[in-house]
């Protein structure tokens, strides 16, 4: 599945062991979870996380 959004339908994230949870902002209640086990590498998952500080909040 592939799915598209602009980062100001987000506000903050959280991250678990083995989660990132993506929550909506003011515009778009909503919450988007993705696996880490998605990733290929170990490195994708830090750099998934430096994209995630650049645009939204860390809980």
């Amino acid at each position: 599945m592939s799915f598209t959004m602009d980062w100001t339908v987000l506000r903050e994230y959280l991250e678990t062991p083995r989660l990132f949870v993506l929550l909506g902002g003011d515009r778009a209640a909503g919450i988007v979870v993705l696996p880490k086990q998605g990733a290929q590498d170990p490195a994708d998952v830090d750099r998934f996380r430096a994209i995630l500080d650049l645009n939204l909040k860390r809980l």
